[in-house]
């Protein structure tokens, strides 16, 4: 499958993979950090299983045109993780999921990519609602996800794992979007050219909505402000 950038963000591209990738991959889920919480067992992956994995996703997103992606970033094309959706084949539900190298914890990465997916989830028209979940122990996943405005569902087994499980609907996306439910706080932000003819705003905290760059739209309007709870960015009007 030929590179292709599928979402980009202001210091984050997801494109697709390529067989030049699978050392990317192989060193990502080596490091026990990075693989802790995606299995019962939470052993690194080896070289098989990335590939396998891998393999994987390139069908899914053939057939989908969806799925876990490989993340780079703007400023150095470095590899810093994955990141997409996945169909969970326990629930037949499409799960959100990430995976962000640990040298670049603690930068905003991961809340900056989930936060621009339910956009490109719900503008390819993949569905009308995805998953996402966390083991109970994971904090900081279980932190993105709230942070992202996904909704709370129960607790329970996933995967082999006791997880924290979430949903979002494209009427709760539109919601945050809107704002509606939220307490406004004072997050003004500008706009900024990238390419493409599409504006897009300058990121100033985590919006699906912020950081979407739909197909064939050559304008957006954004009005800026944060909301308390979620950091949802309000009133996105998109002109094709």
């Amino acid at each position: 499958m030929a590179e292709e950038t599928i979402l980009d963000t202001p210091r984050l591209l997801l494109r697709t993979w390529h067989d030049e990738d699978l050392d990317d991959l192989v060193w990502l889920h080596s490091q026990v950090d990075a693989s802790r919480y995606l299995s019962r067992d939470g052993k690194p992956w080896t070289h098989e299983e990335a590939a396998s994995r891998m393999a994987g996703w390139v069908d899914e997103y053939r057939q989908f045109g969806i799925t876990k992606l490989k993340l780079v970033r703007h400023e150095d094309g470095r590899f810093i993780g994955r990141a997409g959706f996945s169909l969970f084949a326990a629930t037949g539900q499409f799960e959100l999921g990430y995976a962000i190298a640990p040298e670049f914890w603690g930068q905003g990465y991961a809340t900056e990519i989930a936060a621009a997916l339910p956009g490109l989830f719900f503008d390819r028209n993949i569905g009308d609602e995805f998953i996402g979940f966390a083991h109970v122990d994971n904090a900081a996943s279980l932190k993105v996800l709230e942070k992202i405005g996904m909704r709370y569902q129960h607790t329970g087994p996933m995967n082999g794992l006791l997880a924290r499980v979430y949903a979002m609907s494209r009427a709760d996306a539109a919601v945050l979007a809107t704002g509606a439910p939220c307490q406004p706080v004072s997050d003004q932000g500008t706009s900024s050219k990238f390419h493409s003819g599409v504006t897009r705003p300058t990121w100033r905290g985590p919006s699906w909505g912020a950081f979407l760059q739909p197909i064939g739209v050559h304008h957006a309007t954004l009005s800026l402000s944060g909301c308390g709870c979620c950091r949802a960015h309000h009133r996105l009007r998109l002109r094709g």
